[in-house]
């Protein structure tokens, strides 16, 4: 028997993106703390532990990222297979979800860019220790979000 037409029964998915120092980490961690009944993923809680699986800094090998990308759709995808809602926080634009998986259908996925002015996110960058070179890539990768 075909699958039934109408609205999809799939649970809603929405990733928050933005560039390094828009917020993501901050509002992940008041989401957490509101007990929604979405789950909450920020993309940076598995770093460490993927960076000692590979046996270098996932951070700073732009080459992994890609797979890196697709571990968290997998994640997504059981998430998505349990029937439960969830929320990624991400720096990813539209064309990384090109590997998207089946499984999630693509009208149950929002999307929100969350942002802030070039002057608060080089500040907030500063703050923690990031290089010129790095603050300069932030904002550019968010001038492409805002694209």
């Amino acid at each position: 028997m075909p699958p039934a037409e109408g609205p999809s029964t799939a649970p809603p998915l929405l990733f928050v993106t933005g560039a390094p120092g828009a917020g993501k980490s901050t509002v992940a961690e008041a989401l957490l703390r509101s007990r929604p009944a979405a789950l909450i993923f920020d993309i940076d809680w598995l770093t460490l532990p993927v960076s000692a699986l590979v046996g270098q800094s996932i951070v700073e090998a732009p080459s992994l990222w890609p797979r890196y990308n697709r571990l968290w759709l997998a994640i997504l995808e059981m998430v998505a297979r349990d029937g439960r809602p969830a929320v990624l926080f991400t720096p990813w634009d539209r064309d990384d979800l090109a590997a998207l998986p089946a499984s999630i259908e693509a009208d149950t996925i929002g999307w929100c860019l969350l942002d802030c002015d070039d002057a608060t996110r080089v500040a907030r960058l500063r703050a923690r220790g990031w290089t010129g070179e790095m603050i300069e890539e932030a904002v550019a990768d968010a001038g492409v979000l805002r694209g």
